[in-house]
């Protein structure tokens, strides 16, 4: 049996608030009809299952005092009744601090609270609390890493036409997509951005090369230590072409000269937890193709970290000097 859960709210609702006697009735009719249907077959489980939104369309009214209150309807009648209840509760929907005492409203309410993600929770002494509050972790992680792929990606992906851009602007915007991320781990980025820094490029690679160095001397970082980031004008080394060389230093445990001599290559990388080896050989690809380089510094020794350096160049070059400068710069690397 199916039935709208707005609509079946406006059944029992007065004021905003869900009416005991009106959700009685109406849901013990309900049950009525379903155990007659069954045949009132006699099994060791109940053979009436109900799966509840209604709770939810509240929620996302912002009833979230109502929504509870269904809850307890909902339990009151478990006690009188025989049948099995599953709430849907979207994770979220739970995005403030002051959700807390909801939550632990919600599973003193509920026997039972299956992880979406999967979750140990054994020696938990409150098992149905800490699957949610373990869920509502996880979801938050995730829907951040998801957020920042997209965009990353969609960076990669932007076709736009090439066009001026300030560099100091596209910083901004790329950091701002790590701004929690940086947070949550106490990193500081410590910016040496020269004024006036402009170039002739297509916006989305611009903002991808800058994403992925971020990135990069982020899952290098420890907890509570800094990133640099600096750019300045400068010449080609080889072509003289006139450019923006931007540099990302970490203060991690920096790379061996084995690890450094793969570090762009396709598939590579240092941490496997981390990703799968793309990030700094597409930008490598890029600035290939843009008559730019990239080269990567690290010490293992104390001060360690890595500095990975880009250039890119004002105006676009031709291929055929972009193909000579860019594997000389890296050999050099």
């Amino acid at each position: 049996m199916a039935l709208d859960a707005s609509a079946t709210l406006a059944e029992f609702m007065v004021d905003g608030w869900p009416d005991e006697q009106r959700f009685s009735r109406l849901i013990s009719a309900l049950l009525d009809r379903l155990t007659e249907a069954a045949g009132r077959a006699t099994v060791p489980v109940p053979p009436i299952a109900a799966y509840g939104e209604m709770v939810t369309v509240l929620w996302k009214q912002g009833k979230h005092a109502a929504a509870i209150r269904l809850e307890e309807l909902w339990a009151a009648l478990g006690r009188k009744r025989q049948f099995h209840l599953s709430c849907g509760w979207p994770l979220d929907m739970f995005t403030d601090a002051r959700d807390a005492l909801a939550v632990d409203k919600i599973c003193s309410l509920h026997t039972h609270v299956l992880p979406k993600l999967g979750s140990d929770l054994s020696t938990a002494k409150d098992p149905r609390r800490m699957s949610l509050l373990w869920q509502l972790k996880a979801n938050k992680v995730l829907q951040r890493v998801s957020r920042i792929s997209r965009q990353t990606l969609g960076f990669y992906r932007d076709a736009s036409a090439p066009g001026w851009i300030d560099l100091r602007e596209a910083v901004d915007e790329v950091l701002s997509i790590y701004d929690q991320r940086l947070r949550d781990k106490n990193i500081a980025v410590i910016r040496k951005i020269r004024p006036n820094l402009r170039m002739f490029a297509p916006l989305g690679e611009v903002k991808y090369v800058l994403s992925k160095l971020v990135a990069n001397a982020f899952d290098s970082s420890f907890q509570g230590s800094s990133i640099y980031l600096g750019a300045h004008k400068a010449r080609h080394p080889l072509t003289g072409a006139q450019g923006i060389r931007i540099s990302v230093a970490d203060q991690g445990i920096g790379l061996t000269d084995a690890l450094r001599a793969q570090v762009f290559s396709p598939f590579f990388a240092a941490r496997r937890d981390i990703n799968v080896g793309l990030g700094l050989w597409t930008v490598k690809d890029i600035l290939d193709r843009r008559g730019g380089f990239i080269r990567c510094r690290s010490r293992v020794v104390e001060p360690s970290g890595t500095v990975m350096t880009a250039f890119l160049p004002v105006q676009p070059v031709t291929a055929s000097s972009s193909a000579t400068s860019s594997s000389t710069q890296t050999s050099a690397a």
